[in-house]
This record gives C-alpha cells, sequence and structure tokens, in this order.
C-alpha cells in the first residue's frame, strides 16, 4: 500500500469528530432552515444542551489512539464494578454479624 495523504503520519487513518464546546457531546449535527437553505449561513447545533454556533471544533485523532482511549475507559469502568461489588459484600457481612450478635 502506498502512503495515505489523510494524516500525518501517513500509516493510520485520521478521525475527524465534531463536539460541543459547551457539553463535550458528540451528538452535533447541522441545522436545515431557511438561512443556510442556499449554502449561505452554515449552523451547527448541539442535540444535548441545544448550543449552536456556525461551527464547532473537530477533534482530529487517529484509529489507534482511539482504540487505546476505549479500551482504558473500559478498564476503568471494570475496576469500578469490583470496587463497588467488593463494598457492597462488605456491608452484607456486616449485617449478618450484628444478627448473630443479638
Amino acid at each position: 500500500m502506498g502512503e495515505c495523504k489523510c494524516c500525518e503520519d501517513g500509516c493510520g487513518k485520521d478521525i475527524r469528530v465534531s463536539f460541543c464546546p459547551r457539553c463535550n457531546s458528540r451528538n452535533v449535527g447541522f441545522v436545515f432552515g431557511f438561512g443556510n437553505l442556499f449554502g449561505v449561513i452554515p449552523k451547527m447545533k448541539c442535540r444535548d444542551c441545544d448550543f449552536d454556533a456556525a461551527s464547532f471544533p473537530i477533534l482530529i485523532t487517529s484509529e489507534e489512539e482511539l482504540k487505546r482511549a476505549i479500551e482504558g475507559m473500559k478498564m476503568k469502568r471494570e475496576a469500578k464494578k469490583k470496587v463497588v461489588k467488593k463494598v457492597v459484600k462488605k456491608k452484607v457481612v456486616k449485617k449478618k454479624r450484628e444478627v448473630k450478635r443479638k
């Protein structure tokens, strides 16, 4: 394969994601109304917080970095679940001991 022209390195795919600067949501899109019907005034709007602007910031990242970030978030979520399960188990054990003492 030849070098790609879409990324800086020439080795991986770049992913471009628009996001809302107010709530950091990726749920954004163009609003089609009379003002921008003919392409005169483009307008974007966040569907979560209703913030609108002419354009939103674009995050440019490589596919590898995105996969690493997703894996990191999954590991944090799993670790958090394990901690919650341990806390719940300790509470159950304490309640059983209190019942036996009475």
